[in-house]
C-alpha cells in the first residue's frame, strides 16, 4: 500500500476492519517527502515490493495519483470515490480502467489489465 495517511491514524483503521497483515508493505508519504502528484511514493513501493514500475498495478481515487503512476508506466486503476465525481471525466481519461465498485474486478475480463 502507497499512501498519504499517517502511519498513527491508518494502523487502528486496518485493525479494527481485520486488515492488518495483509499488505506485504504499507509506504508512507512522509517517507519520500512528497505528495501523490510525484511518483516518488508509487516508485519507492514497487523497490519495497522488489517489482519494476512496469509490472504494478496501481488503485487509486485521486486523479493526481492516476497521472503520476501513469507517468513511470505503471497501470492504473481509477476507483471511484463520491467526493471526486467532479474528476470522474478525468479519471476516465488518465486511468487504464475505472471501477465502481471491487467486486467488478471479480470479472475475468477485469484481470486483463494486469497483462
Amino acid at each position: 500500500m502507497a499512501t498519504s495517511n499517517n502511519p498513527y491514524l491508518l494502523k487502528p483503521c486496518l485493525d479494527n476492519n481485520g486488515m492488518s497483515g495483509i499488505f506485504d508493505c504499507i509506504c508512507y508519504t512522509s517517507e519520500v517527502g512528497v505528495n501523490k502528484s510525484n511518483p516518488d511514493i508509487y516508485l519507492y513501493t514497487a523497490d519495497k515490493l522488489g517489482v519494476k514500475a512496469k509490472e504494478c498495478v496501481v488503485f487509486e481515487d485521486i486523479i493526481e495519483g492516476i497521472k503520476s503512476a501513469a507517468s513511470v508506466g505503471m497501470k492504473t486503476v481509477a476507483v471511484y470515490d463520491p467526493a471526486n465525481e467532479l474528476y470522474l471525466p478525468e479519471l476516465k481519461k488518465h486511468s487504464d480502467r475505472l471501477i465502481y465498485s471491487y467486486d467488478e474486478l471479480l470479472d475475468e475480463t477485469a484481470v486483463q489489465i494486469m497483462s
